[in-house]
């Protein structure tokens, strides 16, 4: 209720002029805001069934400015010091789009962030309180996040860049607004790992006995060649050797003095004679226990024969008798990574560094630790000194650019390639990195330059050749790259990334069979990857082996049972099929499909699940194209005749033409791309929502649920009058509207487009008159073909198809007849009752079912099916007959 009975007002954020004159005014009460005592039940009982440990929201990202969100967000690579603590269920708190961010954290730390839809701050605030008052604490930078967990009391620890926003002052661990707060401050410029690292040592001291680490992935890629091993184990001076006599036993080994024993030993083990070795090492450790470099050497054997148990045993017993032996740390800090164990394994390579500064070795393998737990700014620390160290290396330049790359700064990264190209012009590996980095910046034809100066010094190295057919495939010259890609099978046979490339390449350029065959060549090296199982199926389902293609689908599912691709292959298939309630079921998952729709998870009614709509209001709201938003609409008059009433959210375009298509409605319009910013009135109200894309679920479970009206959209017919007399002015004969192009991906040009050269006969048809309904850039197409045929393709420039949809509906609907490649003029004309004859791939677009003539969505439209796959001479040919039949019949 609205009054104007009030006698003073005031902005909130002058409140503090008044109220907050000095620190001593500010409250130091633990709670402000109320969340809601049943929906926090709700939430402790969801979050007790997580089981034992502790319940932790995190939020990595803040807003603001573009200045202000660089300086005050995290990458959750950042948070890995604390991911990998046992003994806690984190839950996520971050606003906006986090599934990909929460997914790769999943996949590289090999921790669950929890996620739920409710509770979604962006629209649901009240819910958000509550999912953050479950919680024992919130991590979280300084974002909206951190001024509700403090105004609710919940416990919240706070991480701050340098210089923070005002209201966080710029000193002390105390906030003056919120005693439930705690704040952890950048020390320097950037530095995100110190705060990271504080809070990580308070969590384990709250966690006690249930911090454990989870084991961690270790960067592989050279760093054997940078291991000592046996080879270089004995670098003491004469000190040292005094240093360690106390700790060695002088016995003797029937005849045979230690030291002698040891020193044969060690010549079978830089032999390579593990076996042998390790013999001579036990005889030694039976007679002399303690003895350290026994201990270490046998340790060391361990260790390079796959053994990490016995190695860091071993290694171990021999630094608990000798602490001042550089190579022993080195050496268990190797073991150490073999096991998972970084950040034990730092601490072992700081101390051989502390022992022996020159150890080359330990610092590199130090700096690719710390690179690995998320600590990029030390790793470049260690890399810049080992650079310094080795001023003309090649390596160390190289090292330290990858280092850079790791922490997100690529133009440092580019710099120190370079530089160690400038330092060994045949040190190929920099090309390759510098490569890398010009592709991520779109530089794609230097890239192209770098990747054959790498191929012409070491023409046997395979991922010179791997990395050169990635740049010509970006570059769209496929067939040079296809080359490329087959040399580095050829160099790299067992190389899982070319195999995987390779086929996707064959694929895409639709050679299916090969890349059938080279995706089998990828599983034979990793059988248990999912994503090619998936890709495999593809390939299959496009050449028609549909029961094959879904055992690859189900068997991707095998593997990650949460690939949304795999669940909508799966769909496309049953569908094609016309096993409609599995398919509907499966499609689903395509809110789960990278480049699949958003879910529009800012309406906050409840999901229809198909119950009586009776006496209710049901929002339905549009997704995916133009033409996929025609196609669903055609289940609207089931629907409205279910529902007390409907409201239909839709694409701005095809407001007027449902609005009009059905009365019964209420029809809202949503401008593309900015559907976040849609707002729904306060009337009528709406008690449940659905996607557009669900409603078959409910309303076409079986063929004879599919319409069989001719005319479901109604055009205006004023204007369908006005285009009969525009097209009349043409003179006698039919009219016929036509369509050449559907799509603008790759596959789309691939599969679905056809080039006008292909409609030559059927445009030469006398008694004709055809016009373009094509959207998009296709002007020069029609000269080229005009002045090739001279044939007349007739368009009007006032009626533009891609913004007036309504007044393209009126010029179909004043035609004789549509031909169109299967694109949202098919759907158009199709729901309007035009005559429509179709295109189509043989077994690419499920939409249109599988060996059938009649389309299933609308009953005016006849389908034309290659017979193969890339080939449209029989479906031109057969139209070309068609349509001199309906000629004749029209005279």
């Amino acid at each position: 209720e609205v009054t104007d009975q009030v006698d003073w007002q005031i902005p909130a954020g002058s409140l503090p002029f008044f109220l907050r004159p000095d620190r001593e005014s500010f409250p130091r009460q633990q709670q402000f805001l109320v969340a809601d005592p049943a929906q926090v039940a709700t939430w402790q009982e969801r979050y007790a069934a997580l089981g034992t440990g502790l319940k932790i929201g995190i939020s990595w990202r803040a807003g603001g400015r573009p200045s202000e969100r660089r300086r005050r967000t995290t990458e959750l690579a950042h948070w890995q010091p604390l991911l990998e603590l046992g003994g806690v269920h984190w839950i996520n708190l971050q606003y906006g789009e986090a599934d990909e961010e929460i997914a790769e954290a999943q996949s590289r730390f090999g921790v669950t962030v929890h996620d739920w839809a409710e509770g979604d701050p962006l629209i649901d605030l009240d819910g958000f309180a509550a999912k953050m008052k479950a919680l024992d604490l919130v991590i979280s930078v300084g974002n909206a996040t951190t001024h509700m967990a403090g105004a609710l009391g919940t416990t919240a620890w706070v991480l701050l860049p340098l210089v923070p926003a005002w209201r966080w002052m710029t000193a002390g661990d105390e906030s003056p607004w919120y005693a439930s707060v705690r704040l952890f401050r950048q020390p320097k410029l950037g530095d995100w790992q110190t705060p990271f690292q504080t809070i990580r040592d308070q969590l384990k001291s709250r966690l006690g006995a249930q911090a454990t680490r989870h084991d961690v992935k270790v960067f592989q890629a050279d760093v054997a060649a940078a291991r000592l091993g046996a080879t270089a184990i004995y670098r003491r001076t004469p000190t040292e050797h005094e240093q360690l006599d106390h700790a060695r036993d002088d016995v003797v080994l029937g005849q045979v003095v230690i030291p002698q024993v040891l020193a044969q030993a060690l010549e079978k083990h830089r032999a390579g004679n593990y076996a042998a070795a390790e013999t001579a090492y036990r005889q030694i450790l039976r007679r002399a226990p303690r003895h350290p470099d026994a201990l270490h050497l046998l340790g060391v054997v361990a260790r390079q024969t796959g053994r990490v148990q016995l190695a860091l045993q071993s290694i171990g017993r021999a630094l608990a008798i000798v602490d001042c032996e550089p190579t022993i740390h080195y050496n268990y800090g190797n073991a150490l990574v073999d096991s998972g164990r970084l950040e034990e394994a730092i601490v072992s390579f700081r101390r051989a560094l502390e022992l022996k500064p020159d150890l080359t070795e330990a610092r590199m393998n130090l700096g690719l630790s710390l690179q690995n737990v998320g600590r990029p700014l030390e790793a470049i620390e260690q890399f810049q000194l080992l650079a310094e160290a080795q001023p003309q290396s090649a390596e160390s330049q190289w090292n330290l650019g990858n280092a850079f790359h790791h922490a997100y700064q690529p133009d440092e990264a580019l710099k120190c390639f370079q530089h160690a190209i400038r330092i060994d012009p045949a040190y190929a590996r920099a090309y390759n990195s510098a490569a890398r980095l010009l592709v991520e910046d779109g530089r794609l034809d230097d890239a192209l330059e770098l990747c054959r100066q790498a191929i012409a010094i070491d023409p046997s190295r395979a991922s010179a050749h791997h990395a050169l057919a990635c740049v010509l495939r970006d570059l769209d010259r496929a067939p040079e790259a296809l080359v490329s890609f087959e040399r580095a099978l050829e160099l790299g046979p067992e190389r899982f990334d070319t195999c995987f490339n390779h086929a996707h390449l064959l694929m895409t350029t639709g050679r299916n069979a090969e890349a059938e065959a080279a995706y089998r060549r990828a599983l034979a090296i990793k059988s248990d990857e999912a994503q090619v199982h998936n890709a495999l199926g593809t390939a299959l389902k496009e050449q028609g082996k549909l029961a094959e293609a879904l055992e690859s689908f189900q068997r991707s599912l095998v593997h990650d049972p949460k690939c949304g691709l795999a669940h909508c292959n799966i769909a496309f298939v049953n569908l094609m099929l016309g096993e409609y309630s599995r398919g509907w079921a499966e499609y689903e998952w395509r809110w789960h499909c990278p480049g699949g729709p958003r879910p529009r998870n800012y309406f906050k009614q409840p999901l229809w699940n198909g119950d009586s709509l009776s006496g209710q209001t049901i929002l339905v709201h549009n997704e995916q194209g133009l033409g996929d938003e025609i196609m669903f609409a055609t289940c609207f008059p089931d629907l409205i005749a279910r529902a007390g009433h409907c409201v239909l959210a839709c694409d701005r375009r095809l407001a007027p033409l449902l609005a009009r298509s059905f009365p019964q409605a209420t029809v809202l319009g949503m401008t593309r791309g900015r559907e976040h910013t849609f707002r729904l009135p306060a009337e009528p109200h709406i008690d449940v929502q659905i996607p557009a894309g669900s409603l078959p679920r409910y309303l076409r479970r079986d063929a004879a649920s599919f319409p069989r009206d001719a005319r479901l959209l109604v055009a205006d017919p004023v204007r369908v009058q006005f285009w009969r007399q525009r097209l009349g002015q043409l003179g006698p004969g039919l009219k016929v509207g036509i369509s050449w192009r559907a799509g603008l991906t790759t596959k789309d040009r691939r599969t679905r487009w056809t080039r006008l050269a292909d409609w030559r006969e059927v445009l030469s048809l006398p008694g004709t008159h055809f016009v373009s309904l094509q959207y998009g850039d296709c002007q020069q197409d029609i000269a080229e073909f005009e002045n090739a045929c001279g044939v007349r393709l007739h368009g009007w420039p006032d009626c533009d198809p891609r913004q007036n949809v309504d007044d393209l509906a009126s010029q179909i609907g004043a035609l004789d007849l549509v031909i169109s490649v299967g694109n949202a003029n098919v759907h158009l004309a199709g729901a309007l009752g035009v005559p429509t004859w179709s295109i189509i791939p043989r077994y690419t677009d499920w939409c249109w079912g599988l060996e059938v003539e009649q389309c299933m969505w609308y009953a005016s439209v006849r389908l034309f099916r290659q017979e193969t796959m890339g080939r449209w001479e029989n479906c031109f040919r057969q139209i070309h007959e068609a349509l001199r039949s309906k000629l004749a019949a029209s005279r």
